[in-house]
């Protein structure tokens, strides 16, 4: 004898000639299911994430889902991916010109703390011949060479200063750290001089060393002088994805890992613009990764996945595809953030292709 869902569901496609799916869907954090309910129920977040349901199938022979399509960015102009300046000359953003190489001529003696005394009283935003701050916001971050000659935010001073200290020997490395007061996701890179296993830190935006412009920080990276130049792309990915340029957001932020792969930061963003282009498989990839490596980022992770699985399974239930159903819905289960009194559906769907399967 068959499951009563199941004679039940039959006995709907007898009566109106279509063989469909029905969701329940979830309001105020309760889902709206009922004992007539048919077999495949989808269950979402709280109210503010995305909601990721099977489609509807309006004929049993039609049973294929309506995928997202993949955006052609060739349409859009995008064709030809913008690259950083220095991309196209082969050199990174810590690459020195004539007037660096000058200045380190100029400051390379004596001990190391003594080097970086001259390096900051030259170079501050007091001195006489000292840098510009510049609000950055919504403009591409600057090179060394640029924010020397055109000033900038304080990453963007912090590259002044790290291929000075790389090229004068000085020990050392760059926190990326967050201030305070500041949004989730704006951080700067701050430089530092290390004695003994004392850090200076050399901010050029103050006008005393070893202190920082905006008060009380968290380290988020703290990183050595080569592994520094990530962040400039991290930027470059920013200012595309504020752009609206997915590709070339991608493309930046891909450049980014290369160079430093432990970033959340860069693999969350990854995974929004891969879900955004249609790239699930990636997008669910680098919302892991993010989730491994900074556990704020774990619950968005994890609800990705839970609904993709979802979605999964009853696409594969369509296309009567019954051990590959189960396993996805059993995926689901065991992300571990379903509650306690939404899971029987989920298993009564995993149960419901496990009988089909065999």
């Amino acid at each position: 004898m068959e499951p009563k869902s199941l004679s039940h569901n039959k006995r709907i496609a007898a009566q109106s000639g279509k063989n469909k799916i029905r969701r329940a869907v979830r309001a105020a954090g309760r889902p709206l299911a009922t004992a007539g309910m048919s077999l495949f129920l989808t269950f979402c977040g709280p109210a503010t994430e995305t909601i990721v349901s099977p489609n509807k199938v309006a004929h049993a022979q039609e049973s294929k889902p309506q995928e997202k399509k993949v955006l052609d960015f060739s349409s859009m102009g995008y064709e030809e991916i913008e690259s950083a300046p220095e991309e196209k000359t082969g050199q990174g953003p810590f690459a020195l010109n004539d007037r660096m190489r000058e200045l380190i001529r100029k400051f390379n003696s004596g001990s190391d703390m003594a080097k970086v005394n001259r390096l900051f009283a030259e170079l501050h935003k007091g001195a006489p011949n000292g840098v510009t701050v510049e609000d950055m916001t919504n403009k591409p971050p600057r090179t060394a060479a640029e924010a020397l000659s055109r000033g900038g935010d304080c990453t963007d001073l912090a590259n002044i200063v790290i291929p000075m200290l790389k090229e004068m020997g000085v020990p050392g490395g760059v926190l990326l750290v967050h201030f305070k007061n500041a949004p989730k996701g704006v951080d700067h890179l701050v430089p530092y001089l290390e004695i003994g296993g004392k850090k200076t830190i050399i901010d050029l935006q103050t006008t005393k060393l070893g202190k920082t412009a905006q008060g009380p920080y968290s380290i988020i990276l703290d990183l050595t002088y080569n592994e520094a130049s990530s962040t400039y792309y991290r930027e470059w990915g920013d200012y595309h994805k504020g752009q609206g340029k997915k590709q070339d957001a991608i493309a930046a932020y891909e450049k980014s890992l290369e160079i430093y792969e432990e970033n959340a930061y860069v693999h969350q963003n990854l995974g929004e613009l891969y879900e955004d282009t249609g790239q699930k498989d990636k997008a669910i990839k680098h919302w892991a990764r993010a989730a491994e490596l900074d556990p704020s980022y774990k619950k968005h992770g994890l609800r990705a996945y839970f609904n993709e699985q979802i979605r999964l399974g009853s696409e594969a239930f369509n296309e009567g595809r019954y051990a590959d159903c189960a396993k996805h819905f059993q995926n689901a289960l065991n992300t571990g953030i379903v509650k306690a009194k939404d899971k029987k559906p989920i298993e009564q769907n995993r149960d419901l292709c496990r009988e089909k399967a065999e």
